[in-house]
C-alpha cells in the first residue's frame, strides 16, 4: 500500500509532514521499528543457548 496515496498527498509531501510530525524519515522509522520486532523475536525465542548457566 502506497501511504501518500491514502493519505491523498504526493511522496515529497508525504515525507516532509511525516518527518516533521514524527521525527525522521519514513524509511527510517520503518527499519526501526523492524529491528524492534526482530529484537522481540529473538528474546522470545526459546533457544538453547538461553538455558545455558552463565559462567
Amino acid at each position: 500500500m502506497d501511504l501518500a496515496r491514502e493519505a491523498a498527498l504526493s511522496r515529497s509531501t508525504f515525507f516532509e509532514r511525516f518527518r516533521r510530525e514524527v521525527g525522521v524519515a519514513p524509511m527510517e522509522y520503518l527499519l526501526g521499528w523492524r529491528m524492534a520486532l526482530a529484537k522481540d523475536r529473538l528474546l522470545r525465542k526459546a533457544s538453547p543457548w538461553r538455558k545455558w548457566p552463565y559462567a
